[in-house]
């Protein structure tokens, strides 16, 4: 029998920088098909290659391909990328072109488009970490990705789960506002504030963060979530926002928390001007951190947060087994 051939095509910033694609498609796909990863350029367009088997990581496939040989594609969007796509718009889309969705969210919008449809449910390997310690400090790992929380939210959180020590990211995502950025003193409050430095290795950046046994994951919304799918794999006491796909894996106060994000004038305001500059009419909207500061601070205290990590490591061993069973059906979806 012959092994298939896959061409997959992702943004230049996921063959060079994020390694989420490989995690996520490139390592799986390759147990037992030939794979070519490629950066996306606009030359492309010309010239359709001859693969037999095409996967678009994130990126749309090209509408002159979608018109032409769509039973060829299949896309893989993530729902950070798509959430802002109406119905309607997944219902112009070609019938024969396949969909792989990493998110329940991304399923059903691909699925009610009558779009043929493979939902995977992808999980780390625990044993590919070293396992949260908690016989010691507490110690909080957060990513300033985008400036999703403030420094004074930080300093409650750090208060009301008395955490020791804070490991921080404060470099923040290619194309995010630069008022996102901000930097912490040595202390906020009892808490000790670490800043990490930038690691040109993905085994340099664990190695820095190994002590962590709380993390927050960074963004609002996830195409999958490496950060807090690594922190549920280490078994570490994990709080993200109440969206995909952190609130399809985390149930809250069983295996993770979930924040809530609630409307308030500042935010209604901010969305208004946001909206006003967009159309020229207001020169610079105002930066508003994503979430506020007002969260159920008291439940969060009450929490037994060693009790959730240790329960999201063992969610996240068994998923991991459940995930490696799906990886030939995979191959197959793809290879159609």
């Amino acid at each position: 029998m012959l092994t298939p051939e896959i061409l997959v095509y992702s943004y230049e910033w996921h063959v060079s920088q994020s390694k989420a694609f490989i995690d996520l498609v490139i390592d799986p796909l390759k147990t037992t098909a030939n794979v070519s990863h490629k950066a996306w350029s606009d030359q492309e367009l010309s010239v359709q290659p001859a693969f037999e088997n095409i996967v678009f990581c994130q990126l749309l496939p090209p509408t002159t391909w979608l018109k032409s040989t769509p039973e060829r594609i299949v896309w893989i969007p993530m729902w950070d990328n798509v959430r802002a796509y109406p119905q309607q718009w997944w219902d112009a889309l070609p019938k024969n072109l396949r969909i792989v969705a990493f998110s329940e969210a991304v399923a059903l919008r691909s699925r009610a488009a009558g779009l043929p449809t493979l939902r995977l449910h992808y999980f780390k390997n625990p044993a590919d970490f070293s396992p949260a310690a908690w016989e010691g400090e507490r110690v909080l790992l957060y990513w300033n990705r985008c400036g999703m929380i403030s420094p004074s939210f930080l300093a409650l959180f750090c208060q009301e789960l008395h955490i020791d020590r804070l490991l921080f990211r404060a470099d923040i995502d290619p194309g995010i506002d630069a008022r996102a950025h901000y930097t912490l003193p040595n202390r906020l409050g009892n808490t000790r504030v670490e800043t990490l430095p930038r690691t040109a290795t993905r085994e340099a950046y664990w190695h820095l963060i190994q002590e962590a046994n709380v993390v927050i994951a960074p963004r609002l919304f996830e195409g999958a979530g490496m950060v807090f799918l690594e922190a549920l794999a280490r078994g570490c006491a994990t709080f993200a926002h109440n969206a995909p796909t952190m609130n399809e894996y985390i149930v809250s106060g069983v295996n993770g928390y979930l924040f809530q994000r609630q409307w308030s004038f500042q935010r209604l305001r901010a969305a208004v001007e946001t909206r006003l500059a967009h159309v020229g009419l207001l020169k610079t909207p105002p930066f508003v951190h994503s979430l506020s500061n007002h969260q159920d601070w008291q439940a969060m205290s009450n929490l037994d947060i060693e009790a959730i990590g240790r329960r999201g490591l063992q969610d996240h061993l068994s998923g991991y087994q459940a995930w490696q069973d799906t990886l030939s059906e995979f191959v197959r979806f793809v290879c159609k």
